[in-house]
């Protein structure tokens, strides 16, 4: 795993047990992020993380935890917002910038998860000449409509 090694594992991190599950608040990039266990086991890298860092475990491992014992993380706190709500929802928000975008994919690839394919609005500009004049139409990709 790509977190460094230097509190002891059994620090407690903030956490709560409620119906749904126990709560963890995580520090990613110095920002909190409240969650259910089993919404951040949906991602490989905190499955991983939470089998070697549960008190229970027979393979359990010390990580990095912030100075209130929460488990640290050190990425982007911002992005992790997206990718939280990936992992509740199974959808992206909308992303209108493609650079946006990609930095929240690299995100989701990073905890290992598969980013959805992009609903990209494809322009396809089709141009003829008809009585010597050209005429351009503009179609979205999938769309028959002139």
């Amino acid at each position: 795993l790509p977190l460094g090694l230097c509190m002891p594992s059994s620090i407690a991190g903030t956490s709560t047990e409620t119906e749904h599950g126990e709560v963890l608040t995580i520090n990613v990039g110095g920002v909190l992020h409240t969650a259910t266990k089993s919404t951040l086991r949906r991602a490989p890298f905190f499955e991983a993380l939470l089998l070697h860092t549960d008190a229970d475990s027979s393979t359990k491992m010390n990580t990095t935890r912030d100075s209130e014992g929460r488990l640290f993380v050190d990425r982007d706190g911002e992005q992790f917002a997206a990718v939280l709500n990936f992992l509740r929802s199974g959808q992206l928000g909308s992303c209108d910038d493609m650079r946006e975008f990609r930095r929240v994919e690299a995100e989701l690839r990073f905890y290992g998860l598969q980013p959805p394919h992009l609903p990209v609005k494809q322009t396809l500009m089709v141009t003829w000449s008809c009585d010597k004049k050209t005429t351009s139409a503009v179609h979205e990709h999938g769309n028959q409509n002139s």
